[in-house]
Order: structure tokens, then C-alpha cells, then sequence
């Protein structure tokens, strides 16, 4: 995406129609545009965006959709909010972090991960699958819809972020920026060079203003469990461990029951997903 964004609202005619509850507001394009809140809908009319245009949505959800999928049954989640160090020992280990004035972290920096951790039961999926405990995870952040170039050497190339006010980590292949809870809902400007999917070659001059807010990080996967066959609802925390002078993946303990012996028993084990962002491949 090249250019900025710019608005298609006439915002002095935008009104509520009260007798559908619809959002209506002439637009640049030359119609009008039908905003549906309980339906979370929005249809133009007449006026149409060219081809060769992007159309982009900015709004604020009164509700979050954190599973996956829409046939499964899901059930009992478990939650909390993850807030310890990163673990990173720089120059050694950096994990991408990155202070506001877009310098690479140094010794002494001491970024927290801010992670929404999220667990819950999903049903059986089809034939040969039994229901199983699930996992995800959300950040803070932005989605690019380009990866980010990285050279031979694993460094970031041609990046700059500005609106931030405090640390930020940068995942080339996923092409997400995570930030700080300080920095939920601004606004922030990203210069980056993206990667040309079939050659591998460095694309300059992408610019992306976006505003942020809660993204995936982790996406849903099944908890690491052997025979899995008719596990409760899990009850995780964070490990309670969180030194800056011994950097370590943060754990996770996990505590649930189980009839796969043939009555309830009690199990429990820590996970540490790999969480530290890669170079991109190029």
C-alpha cells in the first residue's frame, strides 16, 4: 500500500436515520455510504472506489472475536494478561525490540511483553479428533500486509516507525508491529520495505498510517498434550519468575483434569511457545 490514507467522509452530512439505525454520509466518491452498528456492515452506494484503490475501515469493536473458527463449539476460557520481561540481553538478544527513536534496544532496556493470553476448549473438529484444549495469544499491534524485508544478515532495513512513545518489536515474517499498551489507539506512521514474494528482493517505499490495536500473535493451536481425550477446562497463570539479569521464555503453568485413566485425575506442566520473531527469508 503506497500513499496515505485519506478520508471519503463528508463528515457535516453524516446523520443517524432513526428509524433503521443506520449511519448515513455522502461521500467524496460521489454516493453514499450505510453504516449498520448492530451488523457491523457498511454498503456504498452509487459512488464506487476505483480498482486500483484500497478501501480501509477504522472503527472501534464493541465486541472481540478471539477463536478462530465459527462451526466449533468452544467452552471454558481461561485468562490473563501477560506483562513480564522479554528476556532479551542486548546486543546479544534483541528480538527485534526497538526504542521510539527507532534505534535497536541496548543493555540496561527492559521491554515487557504485554501479551493477552488466552486458553479454552474447542469440540472435536471431525472424524479422529477428539475435543482438546486451545490456545492463543494477542498483542498490541499492527498488521502490515507486506512482510518486512530483513537483509542477509538478519537485520531490519529501511524502518521507521513514528507515533510510538515507548519500546517496540517488530516480526519481519509476519509483518506485525507489536507496541505498548502506552500506545494503544494512536496513530502511527510506518515507512518499511516489504519483500517481492516470488524473487525475494527488496521493495522500498511502502508507508502505512494505521492506528493501534489488539492483533493475534500467537494463533490459535492445540496445548501440547499426550492423549488427549477428555481434558477440563485449563486454569494457566504466568510463571511468577521475572529478572532482567537472568533472562529465560517465560512459562506458563497449566492445571486441568482428565478421565484418559479411566476416573479424574489431576495434571499439570508449564509450556514456553517460541514467541521471539524470525528474519524474513529473502
Amino acid at each position: 500500500n503506497l500513499g496515505v490514507v485519506t478520508s471519503i467522509e463528508d463528515l457535516p452530512t453524516k446523520r443517524l436515520d432513526k428509524t433503521t439505525g443506520l449511519v448515513v454520509v455522502d461521500t467524496t466518491l460521489g454516493g453514499k455510504a450505510y453504516i449498520d452498528p448492530r451488523m457491523g456492515t457498511v454498503r456504498l452506494s452509487n459512488g464506487l472506489p476505483l480498482s486500483t484503490q484500497q478501501l480501509v475501515l477504522t472503527y472501534t469493536p464493541k465486541f472481540l472475536r478471539v477463536s478462530t473458527g465459527t462451526t466449533s463449539a468452544y467452552a471454558g476460557v481461561s485468562h490473563f494478561n501477560d506483562s513480564r520481561l522479554d528476556g532479551v540481553a542486548p546486543p546479544t538478544t534483541t528480538k527485534y525490540w526497538a526504542r521510539p527513536n527507532n534505534t535497536s534496544i541496548v543493555a540496561g532496556d527492559t521491554p515487557r511483553v504485554n501479551r493477552f493470553w488466552f486458553s479454552y476448549n474447542r469440540a472435536a473438529a471431525g472424524a479422529g479428533q477428539a475435543a482438546r484444549p486451545f490456545m492463543k495469544t494477542m498483542r498490541m499491534g499492527v498488521q502490515l500486509p507486506n512482510q518486512i524485508y530483513t537483509d542477509t544478515n538478519g537485520n531490519i532495513v529501511g524502518l521507521t516507525v513514528t507515533g510510538a512513545t515507548d519500546f517496540f518489536q517488530v516480526d519481519p515474517v509476519k509483518g506485525r508491529i507489536y507496541f505498548s499498551p502506552a500506545d494503544e489507539d494512536r496513530a502511527v506512521t510506518i515507512n518499511y520495505s516489504g519483500i517481492d514474494p516470488s524473487t525475494g528482493v527488496q521493495l522500498p517505499g511502502f508507508v502505512e498510517n494505521r492506528t493501534v490495536s489488539l492483533i493475534s500473535e500467537m494463533d490459535e493451536a492445540p496445548v501440547p498434550i499426550e492423549q488427549a481425550v477428555n481434558e477440563s477446562n485449563m486454569f494457566a497463570f504466568p510463571d511468577p519468575f521475572d529478572n532482567a539479569t537472568l533472562p529465560r521464555p517465560n512459562l506458563v503453568w497449566m492445571f486441568w483434569s482428565s478421565t484418559r485413566g479411566g476416573s479424574p485425575d489431576l495434571y499439570f506442566q508449564t509450556v514456553a511457545p517460541r514467541f521471539a520473531p524470525q528474519a524474513s527469508r529473502n
